[in-house]
């Protein structure tokens, strides 16, 4: 129903404005109900170019631009509201926009099936976490230890349950947006080969959320641990890089910008696929390069679940994490990150001298192992 009302709003956006620059040009509007075609767009793209040079029009890009002068925007819309173009900006950009969406004549209606992607990861998150974490924390995980599997096959076959889970969710989602698409004013210009594309790039990503889902409820041994170590594995290096800035500012704010910059500059001139690969929180759902490091990261978890299940037993089921040194890795980050948010938290608040901020810091270290030494040493079980 959303993407209905979502494929509706973007023809009544388009016509009406499309509407609006034909009475601007021809000093009439008709109303009448714009039908999109081959042979309107291409009216509609020659009318968008006369419409730029009555006003003498630019595009968004070029107005709002980090390298042009405040000076300069000024002048343009100190231009345009004298000569009555002030809206006209607005109208050509967003037509504009639109006809991007159209490929030779043809529309993309691949934004639609992206908007899929984040409720489906969702809930396959979610359904992976009941066939794992949950399971361990829950009484018949004892039993299921006793089935004729290996870890290695409850990995892939659990793995491969929620992939087609999500894939399900998606192919229904799919087919009932593609009968919506072909009955909307667009149906007449609609690209499934364009569409196509969005589909598999879809596909590799519920595959890596199924792998990463299920993982990483093989290293947690309860809810919270799996939760946790999402975070985790979403943040990626950025989670470290914060937590290393912030303990920085602590102690030298300089030292702290300096480090700040330097990261800035490094994550820079990094390459699409190596900066996703560092952290997914940077994947791209139109880039297949951020989606193969996805797959990637997705892969290296997968591995990582099943060496450490090699030695599990159902003993550690229930606590934050099954590994004892895995667990620990995951207490310190967890305590360094709760009194580093803590601590920029309170010294914003109320502290602003140095030696007051350090105090904070030492006491909120304190208070945070404390909580997670406790936290890691409850056994979830129902």
């Amino acid at each position: 129903m959303s993407n209905q009302n979502s494929i509706r709003n973007d023809y009544d956006n388009f016509s009406n404005n499309v509407l609006s620059m034909r009475e601007d040009l021809y000093g009439k509007n008709d109303n009448e109900e714009l039908k999109i075609n081959g042979e309107s767009l291409d009216q509609i793209e020659i009318e968008l170019l006369k419409y730029k040079e009555k006003y003498k029009l630019r595009d968004f890009d070029e107005v709002y631009s980090l390298d042009v002068p405040g000076e300069v925007q000024d002048d343009y819309f100190e231009r345009l509201s004298k000569n009555g173009g002030y809206d006209a900006h607005y109208i050509y950009n967003s037509i504009k926009t639109y006809l991007e969406r159209f490929d030779e004549g043809k529309f993309d209606g691949s934004s639609y099936y992206q908007a899929l992607i984040f409720p489906i990861v969702i809930f396959m998150g979610l359904f992976g976490m009941s066939l794992t974490s949950l399971e361990q924390s829950s009484s018949i995980y004892d039993f299921t230890r006793l089935m004729p599997w290996k870890k290695k096959d409850e990995l892939l076959m659990k793995t491969g349950i929620v992939f087609l889970f999500g894939l399900v969710i998606f192919a229904i989602n799919a087919v009932v947006l593609a009968f919506i698409l072909k009955t909307s004013a667009f149906g007449q210009v609609l690209s499934f080969s364009l569409i196509g594309r969005q589909i598999c790039r879809n596909i590799l990503i519920f595959l890596g959320t199924s792998i990463i889902s299920i993982s990483l409820g093989f290293i947690a041994g309860n809810f919270l641990g799996h939760f946790g170590l999402f975070i985790m594995t979403l943040a990626g290096f950025e989670l470290y890089r914060e937590n290393l800035n912030m303990t920085l500012q602590v102690f030298s704010t300089n030292m702290a910008d300096k480090f700040y910059s330097a990261m800035a500059s490094f994550e820079e001139g990094l390459h699409p696929f190596i900066k996703t690969l560092l952290s997914i929180v940077y994947i791209d759902v139109e880039d297949i390069r951020t989606i193969l490091a996805f797959v990637l990261v997705a892969a290296l978890i997968f591995c990582l679940a099943l060496y450490l299940s090699k030695n599990q037993t159902s003993e550690r089921s229930g606590y934050m994490i099954v590994n004892k040194k895995v667990s620990l890795f995951c207490k310190l980050i967890a305590t360094l990150t709760l009194a580093n948010l803590m601590t920029s938290l309170l010294a914003s608040v109320f502290v602003d001298t140095s030696f007051l901020v350090m105090i904070i810091f030492v006491l909120s270290l304190l208070l945070s192992y404390k909580f997670f030494d406790m936290l890691f040493d409850i056994r979830l079980k129902f």
